[in-house]
């Protein structure tokens, strides 16, 4: 049985999106194959001793509410100290927090982890400078699945990144990400990645074509999809009318 984190990138917002949905199902088939799974968080919870704050301060969506031209100056001083490493800290989800209402979003996993801000903190240090940012994690995984672009690593460890699509780049009037930024990070990650994973035969061929990513270091797994008993269940008949 092999240790897999992913990340917990989109899996942390409030509105669902395409890729915490790709993320929530990865969870899921990493677990049905018989591996751990653990995901690393990034809210802005500082790291605490003790657990049950820890646990509460993760199902806190108002925690690290501060001033705002403070926020931006401490993200000014981490960003100038460079890239980093960045510690993360073990969630213990015991039961004593309420949290039926994450239910829905929640991925499949065995252990939680949460490094405080590291998402927004390392993206302001790859402003900068132009480096991933490490992750330490309490303990080593034996791969580590970014399920999207995202300017970090684990050290000592194989890494692999899902690129859904280059939208910004193929269509950069559709969107509003930074075209540079997200450009050199691409090139950054073809020179660091052990592996890529996209979801479409399209989107490898615009890995290999666009930024020059060999195609063996890629591998199109397609989307996944789970589909409910409810619908699974029902004869055809019945499913074409609803």
């Amino acid at each position: 049985m092999a240790h897999i984190l992913i990340d917990g990138y989109n899996l942390g917002l409030q509105k669902g999106t395409g890729v915490a949905t790709y993320a929530r199902n990865l969870s899921y088939e990493i677990s049905n194959l018989g591996h751990s799974v653990s995901v690393l968080y990034g809210n802005r919870a500082a790291p605490s001793r003790d657990k049950l704050l820890r646990e509460i301060t993760f199902f806190d969506s108002n925690v690290g509410d501060r001033n705002r031209l403070l926020e931006i100056a401490e993200q000014m001083n981490r960003a100038l100290l460079g890239p980093l490493g960045h510690a993360a800290k073990d969630v213990p989800v015991t039961g004593r927090v309420i949290s039926r209402a994450f239910d829905a979003r929640m991925p499949r996993y065995d252990r939680l982890y949460n490094a405080t801000d590291v998402f927004q903190r390392s993206q302001s240090s790859f402003k900068l400078w132009g480096g991933l940012s490490r992750v330490k994690m309490p303990d080593q995984p034996d791969l580590a699945h970014w399920t999207y672009p995202v300017p970090l690593r684990v050290p000592k460890t194989p890494n692999i990144y899902t690129l859904h699509d280059l939208v910004p780049l193929r269509l950069p009037y559709t969107t509003l990400d930074n075209k540079k930024r997200y450009l050199k990070l691409l090139k950054v990650l073809n020179k660091t990645a052990d592996h890529f994973v996209t979801v479409s035969e399209c989107s490898k061929r615009d890995l290999i074509d666009i930024l020059g990513i060999s195609p063996e270091r890629i591998t199109n797994t397609y989307q996944s999809v789970d589909i409910p008993a409810k619908f699974k269940d029902k004869p055809e008949d019945q499913l074409r009318a609803k």
